[in-house]
């Protein structure tokens, strides 16, 4: 055990700017890490479907009393 109080601080010090100075390199690499390096976001379908034959193009006919009318007219 260290008996010197000042080789105690010594330490303590030592120790714990290592703690944050490990801390500080391993955030600093996470953030490296996040930067995006390739092409871009590739998830879109290669096919694609045609819309439904009794689809009407507006958001008035899906939302509302449009879309109870065109429901009863069916």
């Amino acid at each position: 055990m260290i008996k010197n109080v000042f080789a105690r601080y010594l330490v303590f010090l030592t120790v714990g700017g290592s703690l944050l100075g490990g801390a500080a390199v391993g955030l600093a690499g996470m953030a490296g890490a996040a930067t995006p390096s390739g092409p871009g976001y590739s998830y879109a379908p290669s096919v694609k479907a045609d819309p439904a034959p009794e689809a009407t193009p507006g958001w008035h006919n899906h939302k509302g009393i449009w879309h109870i009318n065109a429901l009863r007219n069916r």
